[in-house]
């Protein structure tokens, strides 16, 4: 039972607004019932043992629930949960290549809202799972930051992203962590009870804690390492936040303004990055661990089957800060996209595949076809670039981008076929025909 005692003088009009208040207060965090001493206002309270007991609003009789005010704070309602099963499904509609990715960040978004929420209806920490973090691991281009974003924007999830690569420390002129944390605070304060995502890309690109390289060679180690600031963050509850004056870091406030804290429990952590080398850490976990017949099997794995092997220990042995791998509770893997996958981002029937994006520039009306001779061309480059997805664009916007141009020149208001195709399979040239017209280039 939850306890307030609410003793105020007879002339205070804002005593059934503060009881108000409260009942809204016990609805959020899930206690049956609370105890008011100290007041005779009895609306919605029930009246036992010489006590007044207000009941909840979702346990309240209907005649004894009362309009919302204007006033009453409707921005706390928890979100709603996931719908599995359509998630998956619009998911995998606009992303290829990547489903084992898709099921582990929608499993570990889901866990993170569901232990967000039972902390809200009045659970204690120390009673649920530990608050865990995930990190995607993947080579560049296979679509790490895509799928995250596309999930919640699906579901409607607000979401920070923070670059570890540009991060300094506090008080340095630069990018750091309180800057972004600040930026989270008060989307908190606007939005209570909501749970939003941090984001944190190019993780494995700082602070290796060895200072050395997986060959043993020094460089590893970079002059600061911005890792150990998220940790007293990363274990939840509520932080305050640093204080930066004249450059540094205060150790406490030095005026009556209210220190910022920021909810932390409210936050799902998704760290990411490309950890090149990792799998050279997996297999030589696996090679002391065997013997000589399964020796054979483990240097027959390929990169992607190394990646999904992937535990706590082989990022330590990468280099990543140890105290950050401590709380990592899940670990998912991206893998390389392949030759099939990458022809289907090019021209599949997904409609964010890159024709489909492409063709949005047009003017109403027009068509652009890129021929499977120039779909060819453009993959193979993408694999010889070794950018995955990313590296699709870097082919193709050369000869979109002229063709594009030509569209304008011609004329916006028109209807164009627009076509890029190879040439003796080494060239990508276009063409732009516009309709009704003999107008070729």
């Amino acid at each position: 039972m939850y306890e307030k005692d609410l003793t105020t003088r007879p002339d205070n009009h804002k005593s059934a607004w503060a009881i108000e208040r409260l009942a809204a207060l016990a609805s959020d965090i899930g206690c049956p019932q609370v105890r008011i001493s100290g007041n005779t206002i009895k609306e919605e309270i029930l009246v036992k043992d010489d006590s007044y007991y207000l009941i909840p609003a979702r346990e309240a009789p209907a005649a004894s629930r009362r309009p919302l005010s204007p006033h009453d704070d409707t921005s706390r309602q928890p979100q709603k949960d996931i719908n599995i099963d359509k998630t998956y499904e619009q998911m995998k509609r606009c992303i290829i290549g990547q489903d084992e990715l898709i099921e582990s960040v929608v499993s570990g978004v889901n866990y993170g809202l569901v232990r967000s929420r039972a902390l809200q209806s009045g659970a204690r920490a120390r009673r649920l799972p530990r608050s865990s973090s995930m990190l995607i691991l993947g080579p560049t281009g296979c679509g790490k930051t895509y799928v995250v974003t596309t999930l919640l924007d699906f579901l409607g999830i607000k979401h920070f992203r923070i670059d570890a690569s540009y991060l300094t420390g506090e008080g340095w002129r630069g990018d750091n962590l309180s800057d972004h944390l600040k930026k989270v605070q008060a989307w908190q304060g606007d939005n209570p009870g909501k749970t939003c995502v941090i984001y944190v890309d190019e993780v494995d690109k700082v602070g290796r804690d060895d200072g050395l390289e997986l060959d043993g060679s020094p460089g590893g180690r970079t002059s600061f390492n911005p890792l150990p600031q998220f940790l007293a963050y990363m274990d939840g509850g509520k932080v305050p936040l640093p204080r930066i004056e004249n450059g540094r870091r205060s150790r406490g406030s030095t005026s009556s303004q209210e220190e910022p804290t920021l909810d932390c429990n409210l936050i799902i952590w998704i760290f990411s990055g490309s950890f090149d080398g990792i799998t050279d850490c997996v297999r030589a976990r696996l090679l002391a661990a065997t013997d000589l017949e399964g020796e054979r099997a483990v240097r027959a794995l390929d990169v992607d089957d190394l990646r999904r092997r992937v535990v706590v220990d082989d990022l330590i042995a990468f280099g990543l800060h140890r105290e950050l791998c401590g709380r990592i509770g899940r670990i998912a893997c991206a893998h390389q996209l392949g030759m099939r996958d990458l022809k289907e981002i090019v021209s599949g029937p997904s409609p964010s595949c890159l024709v489909s994006r492409y063709s949005n520039l047009l003017p109403p009306g027009s068509t652009l076809v890129v021929t499977d001779q120039a779909v060819e061309l453009t993959v193979g480059r993408a694999l010889r670039l070794g950018q995955g997805a990313r590296g699709l664009e870097n082919v193709l916007n050369q000869p979109f981008d002229r063709a594009l141009l030509e569209v304008s020149r011609l004329g916006s208001r028109g209807e164009y076929d627009v076509v890029i195709d190879a040439v003796e399979g080494e060239m990508l040239v276009y063409t732009v025909t516009r309709r009704h017209d003999d107008d070729t280039t």
